[in-house]
């Protein structure tokens, strides 16, 4: 009812897709575009028309959307060896160029982290792709700043010379940002 599977299926209504949800069209071409799915605008409207809750329905629905998208990617949700990572756009009936937001590398947790830096080759990837899911998800779901991200961040690449140090560091800063407590994001520099 409300997730929509891109997996070269008919296209749907513009009313019940975001505007820029294009994957459903573009799975249809013969393009590399990975599998995936759409919660659609009347899933939001429902959310607000009853007081942000969520249909209980919807999650049921997401989950089974999301195993359709681990079957055709040959991967898993949360797997260290073969992990599938998401990204979450939002979006709306009417386009608004520079109003969405986006949170990539979901599902990249400490377990994935540990098996992928085995390879040192890696390392420097994986903690950024870290780093890039904790500060997306902190400025979309708490609304902090990029640049104050970035400040802490600079200065603790400036005092330790090192990427890995200023990678790993990211999950403190981001704790102390959402609590707004500025010992913890020092603690972390």
């Amino acid at each position: 009812r409300h997730p929509r599977q891109n997996h070269r299926q008919d296209p749907y209504g513009p009313s019940l897709r975001p505007n820029r949800a294009a994957g459903g069209w573009f799975s249809r071409l013969p393009l590399p575009v990975p599998a995936g799915f759409t919660i659609t605008t009347e899933a939001c409207t429902e959310y607000y028309e009853n007081n942000c809750t969520l249909n209980p329905e919807l999650m049921p629905e997401v989950w089974a959307a999301m195993k359709k998208t681990e079957e055709t990617m040959k991967m898993n949700y949360g797997d260290p060896e073969n992990a599938l990572l998401v990204s979450c756009r939002s979006g709306a009936r009417k386009s608004m160029p520079g109003m969405m937001d986006t949170i990539l590398n979901l599902g990249l947790n400490d377990n994935i982290i540990a098996n992928w830096i085995s390879d040192p080759q890696k390392m420097r990837f994986v903690y950024d792709s870290y780093r890039r899911l904790l500060q997306m998800f902190g400025n979309v779901v708490y609304e902090i700043e990029h640049k104050k991200f970035e400040e802490i961040l600079s200065k603790k690449m400036k005092i330790n010379n090192s990427f890995v140090p200023y990678f790993k560091s990211v999950p403190k800063v981001l704790d102390g940002l959402i609590a707004n407590d500025d010992s913890a994001t020092i603690e972390a520099q």
